[in-house]
């Protein structure tokens, strides 16, 4: 049974009955159920006993043991307004619930993975967060190229996690590499920039990540090509794409 019919049904028992309830807990239980009612409706007596009468979303979520998708949510709307400040504090913020960071980055990649399903397939974007029309207004926000980098690195990241210090700084170190290599978008705006003032082996990690795999695929979408060019020895100042003749 489809979440989305989990939460209409609790939501009907629980008017019938009188209680208190938070919409976005109904969906934490029915995604947590599985698609089995007889599960959800065990669960949401729980979650009744744990919230003293009332079915809130925080109560919920501890109950459940569960990441609050809302931080998550914050994360990919940080990435979309490009803004590192908030992308840190959202971190520092999770941090103080003790999370799994592997998790939160495995939520933050199967969302990037909605984002790309609704800039291409919008009808065929899952609601078992009760945040479908959330995610289509954010899949606006972003080029497909951008979410598709992110993914790569966000995939990448959580390989790297076991050789970290600590995963909250694997974490961080993630979001800012799909930030630092976010391509722009040129004053002319039929071409797309590289722009980093970086070291060698910055470049390299560009390259690692972003060039031999998805170079040819902007190539194809885009009427430029990427030419690469040394500001002077050993720095890459910029990287700039001009058009095809």
């Amino acid at each position: 049974m489809p979440p989305e019919r989990v939460v209409e049904h609790l939501t009907y028992v629980l008017g019938e009955e009188g209680v208190a309830f938070d919409e976005s807990a109904l969906w934490l239980l029915g995604k947590a159920a599985e698609g089995s009612m007889r599960d959800a409706m065990s669960l949401t007596d729980q979650a009744i006993a744990f919230g003293q009468g009332a079915v809130r979303h925080a109560d919920v979520a501890a109950m459940l043991g569960t990441l609050d998708h809302r931080h998550i949510l914050a994360l990919a709307e940080a990435l979309a307004d490009v803004d590192v400040q908030r992308l840190l504090a959202e971190v520092a913020q999770l941090a103080e619930q003790g999370p799994d960071f592997a998790a939160v980055l495995d939520e933050l990649s199967s969302m990037l993975h909605r984002l790309a399903v609704a800039q291409m397939v919008p009808d065929a974007v899952d609601n078992s967060h009760g945040d479908r029309d959330v995610i289509l207004q954010l899949a606006s926000r972003f080029t497909a190229e951008d979410i598709q980098l992110y993914y790569q690195i966000g995939i990448q990241g959580r390989g790297d996690m076991v050789h970290a210090p600590d995963l909250r700084s694997a974490l961080e170190m993630t979001l800012l590499r799909m930030l630092a290599f976010r391509p722009r978008v040129c004053r002319n705006h039929h071409v797309r920039s590289y722009h980093c003032a970086a070291s060698p082996q910055k470049l390299g990690l560009l390259q690692k990540l972003w060039l031999p795999q998805k170079l040819w695929l902007m190539r194809r979408m885009l009427p430029c090509r990427l030419l690469i060019r040394p500001h002077h020895p050993g720095t890459l100042a910029r990287s700039e794409v001009s058009a095809r003749s």
